[in-house]
């Protein structure tokens, strides 16, 4: 660590961690959408054991090819099986983040999700389809077919 503080490399993935950080107040800056704000603990702080995560999300799209049973709802779910929201664009500024997507006649969803997401999920009625596995990635599409 010098004056400005620690660097870090992320994996493949995005993750990273500090090590070694010493017991003072705590600071931290990453630039992204939406995220620039300042977080300080003061070192007798019960926070101070405090472990910051930022998880990002990644786009995925799901595409119909024609040889999978007609789904008509999807989830994401995380490596728990717990179901995430989805980040969908409903016009010019406007999103919602439902956990249950309707799948169109077309069969393409294109949504966001956390990079926690490690299984999208078709429905038809209450009874799964299939899974298919999901690794989202921040700044890259990653695109499904079924």
């Amino acid at each position: 660590m010098d004056d400005l503080g620690a660097n870090v490399v992320t994996d493949g993935l995005g993750h990273f961690a500090f090590v070694d950080v010493p017991p003072v107040e705590l600071f931290i800056r990453f630039k992204g959408l939406g995220t620039d704000q300042q977080l300080v603990l003061p070192t007798d702080d019960p926070g101070c054991g405090l472990r910051v995560e930022l998880v990002r999300s990644g786009t995925f799209v799901l595409e119909r090819d024609g040889a999978g049973r007609a789904a008509d709802t999807l989830r994401v779910l995380d490596g728990d099986e717990q179901r995430l929201p989805i980040e969908l664009d409903r016009g010019p500024g406007r999103t919602s983040n439902p956990r249950d997507v309707p799948v169109p006649a077309s069969g393409e969803v294109r949504g966001r999700v956390s990079e926690l997401a490690r299984w999208l999920v078709l429905y038809a009625g209450e009874r799964e389809l299939g899974r298919l596995p999901l690794v989202v990635r921040f700044g890259e599409d990653a695109r499904l077919r079924w």
